[in-house]
């Protein structure tokens, strides 16, 4: 592999790996290897069982109950339709027939712990219909609120099928609430493009014919984990295994309150936004300099959250949604094909052309190295480190200026005859990240940063800070060029400093010992809660305020635990203490309320 490139061979390669379309990868095998040259398609086996992607794996794992802020994995969008009668919503089921019909991905189910299969024949699917016409105004909204929320978090179940809800809440006035579930298992940002654009022009023409989908998405899975058996695999893990030992702690950000396996928190997001003049500057200076866009956008985002965050250095990652490019209608099928790669921030204070070219230069390898895939560098972090329930990686930024085109094309607001419809609501339930911000390119030009955040989890005016100074950090780039080489600490310090320099408490600042009533007999229960874990798990305990998910722990210990201690202490323990601290002193206050007994 070539490892010596020109500044102009590294742009033209990372628009390939971060804004494909522009040219094909198949002509630069020279600069990044594609296992992809001689892919056989496979249709008289569509029908088998076949393993799970390796994106699978990752929602299967985040929804076990083992790692913090376990949730459903949804993708959440409501449509209203105005001027739509009740007949309407047959024309909703009759398209929603035809995708299912359409796409295999809305077909699967898994058969057992590891594998999945397309199902020959489902029955028809009909979408569940609530007449909300008889309740008031305030009743319906608190209604629609619930059915958002409900679906938003709902669990899902992969071993049965439909892996998605469609729910029509009927209100007055003739209209329509289009309440939309699809479980990220069998779905992702480029899935959702394909299928709403193709549901709302089969309403518009319920005798819509699409092209044959000969590329599906069995096919795509199956070659892409046998890419994940190959040489290339070896080579890239043994890369990863290189940096795991260098790579900084997740990144810390100031929180108001602790999250668990069991939290789950409802996602809010704050925008920031550059005008299609300023943006349009900094992409011009960036390609004098042969960095791209989104480079540009990470490096700036990156810099905000150091400024903010406990440490100077940590780890982030990056989430893209570039499908292997294996076949010409590998971008037309449904499925779930994140790609995530692990991207430390530890450079050292330089300029912002300096930032930008490490940064590129550090993509570059990682999307080089990339049949590995980013949720196993994680698991191997977190082996590395115990972290217990905690995840190596509760920031995550993605990245979706290469959709911008087909952004264009998404129906935000639609005609169908007399019927309108806008979108009313969105949402995604992602396990395990507390930050998940998206950034991308508005069809004016202009750029836009939705900073997703679980709701309650950082204190007052944090994210709004965050979001200002990254619109300031951006404008001031915009500014001139020149800026981009002077030393960036001294250019955001007017920018950032103020907002920064707000004293937001860290979790660890507040819970402290004075958190527990602590006394003689509190000490005693404590010593025999340690003494049981200890004796039947294995597992030594320094102190009672030791946080058990830290030591290994998970949920399903948690719940055996619990049953050894009411058997111990002679009363029944409800399992709801496990929404609380989870320490042995934790514990022992908490079984005074259960049992009085205990404590005297």
């Amino acid at each position: 592999m070539n490892t010596t490139m020109s500044a102009s061979d590294k742009l033209k390669l990372a628009k390939l790996l971060l804004r494909k379309g522009e040219e094909q990868l198949l002509q630069h095998k020279d600069v990044v290897e594609d296992p992809f040259l001689d892919i056989s398609l496979d249709p008289d086996s569509r029908f088998e069982p076949f393993e799970l992607c390796s994106s699978q794996q990752v929602h299967l794992l985040g929804r076990s109950g083992y790692f913090d802020m376990t949730a459903g994995s949804n993708c959440y969008q409501s449509f209203v339709f105005q001027n739509a009668d009740v007949e309407f919503i047959d024309r909703i089921d009759n398209a929603f027939q035809k995708l299912i019909a359409r796409h295999d991905a809305l077909r699967i189910q898994m058969v057992n712990s590891k594998e999945q299969q397309v199902l020959r024949e489902v029955p028809p699917f009909h979408a569940v219909r609530k007449d909300l016409r008889q309740h008031s105004p305030l009743e319906i909204e608190k209604l629609v609120q619930e059915e958002h929320k409900f679906l938003v978090f709902k669990p899902g179940n992969v071993n049965q099928w439909p892996l998605f809800d469609l729910v029509v809440l009927i209100l007055p006035e003739d209209t329509l609430v289009l309440c939309w579930r699809m479980d990220l298992f069998i779905y992702d940002f480029p899935s959702r493009l394909v299928i709403t654009n193709e549901f709302f022009e089969i309403l518009k023409d319920p005798n819509k014919e699409f092209p044959e989908l000969k590329f599906s998405f069995r096919d795509y899975v199956k070659a892409s984990n046998d890419a994940y058996k190959s040489v290339f695999f070896q080579k890239s893990k043994a890369y990863w295994e290189t940096k795991l030992p260098k790579f900084p702690q997740p990144l810390q950000l100031p929180t108001i309150s602790k999250v668990r396996p069991g939290t789950q928190t409802p996602k809010d997001a704050f925008l920031s936004k550059l005008s299609a003049a300023d943006w349009g500057k900094i992409k011009s200076f960036a390609n004098r300099k042969s960095i791209t866009p989104s480079i540009v956008a990470t490096v700036a985002f990156a810099y905000v959250l150091r400024n903010f965050a406990k440490s100077r250095d940590f780890l982030m990652g990056l989430i893209s949604f570039n499908r292997f490019d294996m076949h010409e209608q590998a971008e037309d099928i449904l499925g779930c094909f994140v790609q995530m790669v692990p991207f430390p921030f530890d450079f050292e204070e330089a300029t912002f052309t300096d930032y930008c070219l490490k940064g590129r230069d550090q993509l570059i390898e990682a999307m080089q190295n990339r049949f590995y895939p980013g949720h196993l560098v994680l698991r191997d972090l977190h082996r590395m480190r115990k972290s217990g329930s905690h995840s190596q990686c509760p920031v995550m930024l993605t990245l979706l200026f290469e959709h911008k085109t087909k952004m264009e094309a998404f129906p935000d607001n639609s005609e169908i005859g007399e019927i309108t419809s806008e979108i009313a609501f969105q949402q995604l339930s992602l396990p395990q990240l507390q930050l998940h911000p998206g950034m991308g390119e508005n069809p004016d030009g202009s750029f836009w940063c939705y900073w997703n955040h679980a709701s309650g989890l950082y204190p007052d005016g944090l994210i709004k800070d965050m979001s200002e100074s990254l619109t300031g950090i951006l404008s001031e780039l915009a500014v001139q060029e020149s800026n981009w080489d002077i030393a960036f600490h001294d250019l955001c310090e007017p920018v950032i400093s103020n907002k920064a320099s707000v004293q937001y408490k860290l979790m660890d600042d507040i819970n402290d010992d004075s958190s527990f009533v602590r006394d003689d007999i509190n000490s005693l229960v404590e010593q025999e809660l340690m003494s049981l874990i200890q004796n039947k798990m294995g597992i030594a305990i320094s102190s009672p305020l030791e946080d058990l998910y830290d030591l290994g722990f998970n949920s399903l210990k948690l719940v055996q635990l619990l049953n050894w201690i009411g058997e111990a202490f002679q009363c029944e323990i409800p399992q709801d203490i496990l929404s609380g601290d989870i320490t042995v002193a934790a514990f022992a206050s908490q079984l005074g309320n259960v049992r009085p007994s205990v404590l005297s």
